[in-house]
């Protein structure tokens, strides 16, 4: 059954909406456990149906290797950020139900998206997606940061959308349907003819660079990210990117992949200004949250970087890259959750001596920190060093260089908080300890970060598998 997932999340979603109408307000916590329950039943449901494929809705829902690697990513980030949340649930007031419905929206439209290959499919997954974002980035009401971080969201993400929908028009316009397969066949036909075509997609494009949290739609990521509540910033960083990279390489790749080569220059020059402005924009950073805030940025520069060096290969590269900053960045934002509810701040210096109050806290978060750098043998050195292969190995040995010295770059910004974890004394020597479902959480972040660090050969042939199935 290709529509296992989507099923099972639906179900989630009602069950915890009646589990929010009836529930007393002690037992609402329990919401939590019903949330995880079920996205842990859809990743069981889809690794027993991973062999199913096909098409549903007339070719508008495709289940591929691409997809289902795709949903296998989402559904262990919502399951990851509803453990998170449950840490940080006291802070919700008495909107937890709603708030878990909205991280199950959120998953429910990012695996829709795996899936869709129909316009309209996309745009409507897309926006369950988004506005499920706003009203978690603006859900803290009684901080003026949050409620500012959401309203910047909303204002940034109105443009993108107008930039996605002049371009879905465009295509529209130029083929006379939303079925990406037959967009594909007039692309294939047409080639670099296809003016009106290559126009929407331009416009798709600088939309998606919104999600992506890449240039030129990067200007809400530190201010969003630092607003934001601690889970909502973990899973923009992690779900909303990701879910964004799937559906440019799915429309990229996909359908335009004949103007790769026209595309692939420009796309360099984007993947170099991410590198260049997020790691020089982090080094003068003073709050953690906002850090990694240009650090997603930097990332994406990674990212795009991949996209313009190769096809195949350059795709199933992105692919590893993705799984490996998934495991990275939620082991990080769950220290980061932990010790901003103890001490009600995101401020660097606070980190001070974390070595001495939580040590497996201080070790996860320096795991984490070496990843994202690019140090051996983290999963973060092997992702970075592919797609720097993979651009040296086009002819891109100046963009190599850029993304080498960005490398350089971010051990001074990431290290600085290592150094103040362990070189320094602690302000509140408090201890600080960890619930035993984030420890577990941490424990399979860490193990992956390794995992994937010294035996990435299996999931790259699995991303390989994933990435033909575009072509």
């Amino acid at each position: 059954m290709i529509f296992a997932v989507e099923t099972i999340l639906i179900v989630t979603l009602l069950l915890v909406l009646i589990g929010d109408i009836i529930f007393p307000k002690e037992r609402l916590h329990l919401l939590g456990f019903v949330a995880a329950a079920g996205l842990i039943t859809a990743l069981l449901a889809h690794t027993a149906l991973v062999s199913a494929s096909g098409s549903l809705f007339g070719g508008m829902f495709l289940q591929d290797s691409f997809s289902k690697l795709a949903k296998f990513l989402f559904l262990i980030i919502g399951f990851l950020v509803i453990v998170m949340s449950r840490e940080y649930s006291r802070k919700l007031e008495k909107g937890q139900g709603e708030f878990y419905l909205l991280i199950l929206t959120a998953t429910l439209g990012m695996s829709v998206l795996a899936s869709s290959f129909n316009l309209i499919l996309i745009f409507i997954a897309l926006e369950s997606l988004t506005f499920s974002s706003y009203i978690m980035t603006a859900y803290l009401k009684h901080e003026s940061a949050s409620t500012e971080a959401g309203l910047k969201y909303l204002i940034f993400g109105a443009v993108a959308t107008s930039f996605l929908l002049l371009g879905m028009a465009l295509i529209y316009g130029g083929t006379g349907t939303f079925d990406l397969a037959a967009v594909r066949e007039v692309m294939i036909a047409q080639g670099e003819n296809a003016k009106l075509l290559i126009f929407g997609f331009l416009f798709i494009a600088l939309g998606l660079t919104f999600k992506i949290a890449t240039f030129p739609f990067h200007l809400w990521v530190p201010d969003v990210y630092q607003g934001a509540p601690t889970p909502v910033t973990a899973f923009l960083a992690v779900g909303s990117k990701t879910a964004g990279v799937i559906l440019f390489l799915r429309i990229f790749y996909g359908v335009f992949a004949p103007i790769h080569a026209d595309a692939a220059f420009v796309l360099a020059l984007l993947s170099a200004a991410s590198l260049v402005y997020a790691n020089l924009s982090a080094l003068p950073q003073s709050n953690i949250k906002r850090l990694l805030g240009y650090s997603s940025i930097s990332h994406a520069g990674y990212i795009l970087m991949g996209m313009a060096a190769s096809e195949t290969a350059g795709v199933g590269y992105i692919l590893f890259y993705l799984i490996s900053y998934l495991f990275t960045n939620l082991c990080a934002f769950f220290v980061i959750s932990l010790q901003s509810s103890h001490q009600e701040t995101d401020n660097i210096i606070d980190y001070r001596g974390l070595g001495a109050r939580s040590p497996f806290l201080a070790a996860c978060l320096l795991i984490s920190l070496l990843s994202l750098t690019g140090i051996p043998p983290t999963s973060g050195f092997i992702a970075k060093l592919l797609l720097i292969i993979s651009a040296i190995n086009q002819g891109y040995i100046w963009l190599a260089v850029i993304a080498i010295f960005a490398a350089v770059v971010s051990v001074f910004y990431y290290f600085s908080i290592a150094e103040k974890m362990f070189l320094q004394e602690p302000h509140d020597k408090t201890p600080l300890s960890a619930p035993v479902p984030v420890r577990i959480a941490l424990c399979v972040t860490i193990f992956a970060i390794f995992i994937l660090g010294l035996v990435p050969g299996p999931v790259l042939t699995w991303c390989a598998q994933a990435a033909q199935s575009l072509f």
